[in-house]
């Protein structure tokens, strides 16, 4: 009984492999194989890159790490003969990443703009384009944030907006009110497993409120006898404080 039903479960698991498969559009699968066979180009670079002295490796890898070219040309005809395939959105990201956003071109966006706006994927790109300002990609966030229905995507925009914004000394009103909006509606929003807008609203608040000439913030703890101290209690003395950690 127990060998009948173990048999059956493993048909039930392989027919659900077998339908997620078929359920992949064609070029879900094109898309797929380019990205693994340049996976496997890049495992077989550091498998000889490992087998080399270390002494020569560090130069083995600087003139031999595959550039992923022909790679990234076949995706790129993959994007432009798929533009409505939802696949096509892993294929940009993974552009975007394999090519440390050098190969991202406005052309890639295009698909995107038309037809993924919705897409939650896209939060995994955006970030990326607040480390690439261009008018094309502030263009493309800014669509984002006004059409997309995903609430995922429009922070990450904001938030990707906010990168470039920073880097601007002529636009910090703007990026206050970026800062603002984010804090009111995109608190919780992470990239990856990071809280990046609360880490945002810490970093403003530090930079208001701990800079030189401002009243330090109050610290309340023991001091070495475990009676509770307070910061306030010594102001106008002069004070060290030592952070440190012990990990």
């Amino acid at each position: 009984m127990k060998a009948k039903t173990k048999l059956l479960a493993l048909i039930a698991v392989a027919g659900l492999a077998t339908a997620q498969e078929e359920a992949q559009s064609p070029a879900a699968l094109e898309i797929e194989a380019v990205m693994s066979e340049h996976q496997k180009v890049i495992m077989e670079f550091q498998k000889k890159s490992r087998a080399l002295p270390r002494e020569e490796q560090r130069e083995f890898y600087r003139n031999n790490y595959p550039d992923g070219v022909e790679a990234v040309a076949a995706m790129e005809k993959l994007i432009t003969a798929h533009p409505k395939d939802p696949a096509i959105v892993d294929g940009v990201i993974w552009i975007a990443r394999t090519t440390r956003l050098n190969g991202l071109k406005p052309a890639h966006l295009t698909p995107l703009a038309d037809h993924h706006l919705d897409n939650e994927k896209l939060a995994d790109l955006l970030p990326l384009l607040g480390y690439r300002p261009s008018e094309e990609n502030t263009s493309f966030l800014e669509t984002v944030q006004t059409k997309s229905k995903s609430k995922a995507n429009k922070g990450a925009a904001l938030y990707a907006t906010s990168m470039i914004l920073k880097r601007d000394p002529n636009k910090t009103e703007e990026y206050e009110k970026v800062v603002k909006t984010l804090a009111a509606e995109h608190l919780d929003l992470k990239i990856g497993r990071r809280e990046v807008v609360k880490a945002l609203v810490a970093e403003r608040e530090a930079t208001k409120n701990l800079a030189i000439g401002k009243v330090a913030p109050e610290i309340v703890g023991k001091d070495v006898d475990g009676k509770e101290m307070k910061l306030s209690d010594y102001r106008g003395k002069v004070v060290v404080l030592d952070f440190w950690g012990d990990w």
